[in-house]
């Protein structure tokens, strides 16, 4: 009996869960979180032909993902008809659960298009190849080339860290071999010119690549809270969900 106590209270410490938390998840699942797949915003991503069942599957991994890094335990999954049901401890996972759903993270670094001149960006005018997109700090708008960059799927993981001098947190992104490659030439081919960083529809940075960059990583300087750069790096590290999803509703498991 002295043994089981003993176990029991190593297992307590070395998870450091509060009481409540972890003799919920002891006790097995309370409810079910049942999530279907988000029809308008699946209709934007011109995914022609998969089926709902399909799709649903394709998300799990990275939903996992997220969700044990959120420390929401999930005790069963389920895909059927046309929906994903998750068994959890408790009700009050379901913030977590809508933040692990949310809408991917748009990452890019793409070359900024330097012919395009100020009285066109003013003009709110850009060429054929490219767009306007504005800075997050909204110091300025930039022409950005709308291919020959690289995108999210090439990214191979994501860290946080500290930046002093600012006050807050930077983001390195290391790339796979694929996008370690890929990243090089395209600095290669733009060094003395500007690369833009493009998250979520804003441009965070565009520094001047001063010699091609061969490490497969670079560092995101855009003025992030530590939370924002945590849930940034959180999205890229898992990868994008196949298909957008929404809580249809919750149920109490009797």
């Amino acid at each position: 009996m002295r043994a089981i106590v003993w176990g029991l209270t190593f297992i307590l410490s070395a998870f450091a869960l509060s009481a409540c938390g972890m003799l919920a998840d002891i006790a097995g699942p309370t409810h079910s979180y049942v999530l279907a797949i988000d029809e308008d915003a699946l209709a934007s991503r011109n995914v022609d032909g998969a089926a709902p069942n399909a799709l649903l599957k394709e998300t799990v991994p990275t939903l996992a993902y997220r969700l044990a890094e959120m420390g929401v335990i999930v005790h069963a999954w389920e895909v059927k008809d046309g929906v994903l049901v998750m068994d959890v401890a408790g009700e009050d996972h379901a913030r977590a659960i809508r933040a692990a759903i949310g809408r991917n993270v748009e990452f890019a670094i793409r070359p900024v298009d330097e012919d395009v001149s100020f009285e066109l960006i003013e003009a709110n005018t850009a060429p054929p190849g490219s767009e306007l997109i504005a800075m997050a700090d909204g110091s300025e708008i930039l022409a950005v080339q709308k291919v020959g960059g690289i995108t999210s799927r090439f990214v191979e993981s994501a860290s946080v860290y500290p930046d002093p001098s600012a006050g807050r947190s930077l983001i390195n992104v290391t790339f796979n071999k694929k996008g370690a490659q890929k990243f090089g030439r395209l600095s290669e081919r733009n060094v003395g010119k500007r690369l833009a960083i493009v998250i979520n529809g804003k441009v965070v940075s565009a520094p001047i690549i001063q010699e091609p960059i061969l490490g497969g990583m670079v560092q995101i300087s855009g003025g992030f809270q530590a939370n924002e750069a945590e849930s940034l790096a959180m999205q890229l590290n898992s990868g994008e969900l196949s298909a957008p999803l929404k809580v249809a509703r919750v149920t109490p498991i009797d």
